[in-house]
């Protein structure tokens, strides 16, 4: 497991495009959409917006990035379609907002973004999540302008290294609110109909202002049985440092269910970790120190973490 912590100045922003097992031709693509996620969302924190703002900006940017698996360029199911889920949480309110299975939205996290704030519900799904789409001002699309000739060959190959992954983000923002959200194409070659971790509160995304927030990646029905951000936020505010926060839900899924993902991990005083079982990562952070925006491709290290000994408890 490869683990890396620090402590970030409020306001902060953590992003990924992705754990798996990331092709060398790829890394350069996914570390660039990193980098333009962390650009407009922390953008939006330095001019005093809120954390769900910069969380919905950041992951719109990477669901536009064809080379992420999210949005335009996410890859395809068995019927050859692109069908997206994406979720939203907001740790001021503990309300959230998604969907899933949709097929004529091109950027699901906006509208996510409006069952939170337009509906009592959490989850909306296939025809009905896009019904509200269009109820709501969101213009549809026909579903081939989400395909890109890269998934039609992955598809056709059934490469074992195409991801089965997402992108997400967490904010802090100056006034201590805690936000969330990811979003994704899912795995290539699905079974029509499935849905992951990413759009369910507390397995794919959590968030609670005071405490913190978490993103997941990875093996998704690995990342939902383990209950992985909701697991992670409760060790946080046990005392947990985000280290421990992030690596023991995904040891768990490694020891009981031999399955990879990963984790960012926010705390609310802007201690974070990132740890990730898989391959490599594709994430950054963006804070208040002056310092540029750091991207990180990290690749997972043979020894593993232990969720003992941590050099970041405070």
């Amino acid at each position: 497991m490869r683990v890396r912590t620090g402590r970030a100045a409020p306001p902060v922003l953590l992003v990924h495009a992705g754990a798996w097992a990331i092709p060398e031709e790829e890394r350069e693509a996914h570390a660039s959409g990193v980098r333009a996620a962390l650009a407009e969302g922390f953008a939006v924190l330095e001019r005093g917006g809120s954390a769900l703002d910069a969380v919905e900006t950041a992951v719109a940017v990477m669901e536009d990035d064809p080379a992420l698996n999210a949005g335009t360029g996410a890859v395809l199911d068995r019927d050859g379609e692109a069908v997206l889920d994406a979720g939203v949480m907001d740790g001021n309110s503990l309300r959230a907002g998604a969907v899933a299975a949709v097929r004529t939205i091109r950027n699901p996290v906006r509208v996510a973004r409006r069952v939170l704030e337009a509906t009592p519900h959490v989850l909306l799904v296939g025809r009905g999540a896009e019904r509200f789409a269009r109820r709501e001002g969101f213009t549809p699309i026909v579903p081939a302008a989400l395909i890109t000739p890269r998934e039609r060959a992955r598809l056709a190959a059934r490469r074992h290294e195409a991801p089965a992954d997402t992108v997400g983000a967490i904010a802090l923002d100056s006034a201590g609110r805690i936000a969330a959200a990811g979003s994704t194409g899912g795995t290539l070659g699905k079974i029509p109909g499935r849905v992951g971790d990413t759009p369910q509160v507390g397995a794919g995304l959590y968030a609670d202002s005071g405490i913190g927030g978490a993103v997941a990646t990875g093996w998704g029905e690995g990342v939902l049985r383990v209950g992985v951000c909701r697991a992670a936020v409760l060790l946080l505010e046990a005392g947990a440092t985000p280290r421990e926060a992030a690596v023991r839900p995904l040891a768990r899924i490694l020891e009981r269910l031999s399955g990879r993902a990963g984790a960012l991990v926010l705390a609310a005083d802007g201690r974070f970790a990132a740890a990730h079982t898989t391959s490599f990562l594709a994430w950054g952070l963006g804070d208040a120190s002056g310092a540029p925006p750091s991207v990180f491709l990290t690749a997972e290290s043979p020894a593993r973490a232990s969720p003992g000994a941590d050099p970041d408890r405070a």
